[in-house]
């Protein structure tokens, strides 16, 4: 009883995290071309580790539209090349972002994903959008062992059309994050200030500030537009409350004792 006491208490004083173990860099090179009535997407994954990456997925996306490509596996330093066709006539003149997200996974089944970032400017000189978002970026606690890593992109946006629009909103996240909602979309009349909370968590522990991407889309006047977001999700440490320890410890021990206790009772009511 002694030795389950003992591992009880160190799990309470010291609660390791997992982080995935290999080192792998992969980069995304893309090109794009337009010509006539397609929108064309070039693109390269080069695996720049010494070691292979299994399970290549490379998904695209212009704004709303989306492609997908299962592309395989990846050796040390080689190259894996996909492309992908948008036909224009689809598309309102005006700016877009394009978002290259690649899944691919170590050979012990650890997933990982990378991304990439451009605009693509279509049949137009100049989009000037009077939507105006402000992003305040997420911060999480790596120390709040016992609550949920969890916070939101503070989004602010101020519309400063003439008539009402309807932007839609989606974030990218490094390994070790994920978001609780998938694209966020909301009615904006003009003049209208708004703000909204797009909550995300962190599934495992990482040590520094990490970058993520998004973009932010909506159509006026028959012309379409599009905002890149990029910014970073603040790691910060704050102390954790030693009285919320001395709780826990006391209810564990209360309860051990009530086990021991029990257990004697039991014992000596057996040989009765």
């Amino acid at each position: 009883m002694l030795k389950i006491f003992n591992f009880i208490l160190m799990f309470i004083f010291y609660f390791p995290f997992f982080t995935y173990g290999e080192t792998i860099k992969t980069t995304i090179v893309c090109n794009t071309k337009i010509f006539q009535d397609k929108i064309t997407i070039n693109g390269e994954i080069i695996n720049k580790s010494d070691i292979a990456v299994y399970n290549v997925v490379a998904v695209i996306y212009l704004d709303e539209k989306v492609d997908k490509y299962e592309l395989g596996d990846n050796p040390p330093h080689g190259n894996l090349n996909f492309k992908t066709e948008f036909m224009a006539s689809d598309l309102k003149p005006g700016d877009y972002t394009i978002v290259i997200r690649v899944y691919f996974e170590e050979r012990n089944g650890a997933p990982h994903k990378v991304y990439h970032q451009s605009k693509l400017r279509y049949k137009i000189d100049n989009a000037v959008s009077k939507l105006v978002i402000t992003v305040k970026p997420p911060h999480i606690n790596k120390r709040a062992i016992f609550q949920k890593k969890e916070s939101f992109f503070d989004v602010t946006l101020v519309n400063n059309h003439n008539d009402a629009i309807k932007p839609f909103i989606y974030f990218f996240l490094p390994d070790g994050f994920s978001l609780l909602k998938g694209i966020v979309s909301i009615e904006l009349s003009p003049g209208k200030k708004e703000k909204i909370q797009i909550p995300l968590e962190m599934e495992f522990l990482q040590e520094e500030n990490v970058k993520y991407i998004g973009s932010l889309w909506y159509e006026y006047d028959g012309m379409h537009f599009s905002i890149p977001i990029n910014g970073e999700i603040e790691l910060i440490e704050k102390p954790l409350y030693f009285g919320l320890y001395l709780k826990l410890s006391i209810a564990i021990i209360f309860f051990l004792f009530c086990i021991i206790f029990a257990s004697k009772k039991l014992f000596k009511a057996h040989f009765i």
